[in-house]
């Protein structure tokens, strides 16, 4: 009974590991590295657009012309982005990240989640604005993206 127990147990602190399991994606071009859940796929990758998705996360990052907006500025631009798209409930956070400066805004667009986040290198004059759109109850993942962003 003892080792049922044991193996019941082990089998599920297993799965719950895996269905956590977060996946190292980098855009070479710019040495942006990021973590995806496992399974994502890639479908576009080029100088200035980078897109991979799996069933319930879609992740976009474009490059964008950056010369008027500071770190400071970031979650200014990205509430203007924000009304843009109509984004309802939206809420604006800045991203504690080690090798760039970041905001994001989270809200509903067309009913789906999204997560809008501008990141800006000022070292190698980098700006990125990468769009999350997630499925009910992946929240959590699509978040655990947004402050997985590094940059070499």
């Amino acid at each position: 009974m003892k080792k049922l127990f044991f193996w019941a147990v082990s089998a599920m602190l297993l799965m719950s590991m895996s269905a956590g399991a977060q996946t190292r994606f980098e855009w070479k071009q710019y040495g942006l590295s990021f973590g995806v859940p496992s399974g994502f796929k890639v479908s576009k990758n080029t100088a200035t657009s980078f897109e991979a998705s799996n069933a319930n996360i879609n992740l976009t990052i474009e490059v964008f012309d950056h010369d008027d907006i500071s770190g400071d500025a970031l979650g200014e631009a990205l509430g203007g982005l924000a009304g843009e798209l109509d984004m309802e409930d939206a809420e604006v956070g800045e991203l504690r990240l080690s090798t760039l400066e970041g905001a994001y805004i989270e809200g509903t667009v067309d009913d789906a989640g999204t997560i809008l986040v501008m990141l800006v290198d000022s070292e190698s004059n980098i700006a990125l604005l990468a769009t999350i759109v997630y499925a009910d109850g992946y929240e959590k993942q699509a978040t655990n993206i947004c402050n997985s962003f590094t940059i070499k």
